[in-house]
């Protein structure tokens, strides 16, 4: 679920949530670094998007979502 987030980020903002120079750069960034807010970088996308990839985000695994089941009921319910 935490690199559906990372994808879904990728594709709301045209780049990865975390970046760095070389891959133990990126990996220290995924372990340490908060991911600039979807709506810092792109206003437009709605805000309930933003707090279902900050939540597929969150480096505290208990605070993600517990299923990929939960992620498709909060996508579908912001779609409505």
């Amino acid at each position: 679920l935490f690199s559906l987030g990372g994808v879904l980020y990728a594709l709301g903002t045209g780049r990865p949530p975390f970046a760095g120079k070389g891959m133990m750069a990126i990996l220290y960034a995924v372990c340490s670094a908060a991911p600039a807010p979807l709506r810092q970088l792109r206003p437009e996308l709605p805000g309930w998007l933003e707090e279902v990839v900050a939540r597929l985000l969150e480096k505290d695994p208990a605070r993600r979502f517990a299923s990929a089941a939960d992620v498709a009921a909060a996508l579908a319910a912001g779609l409505k």
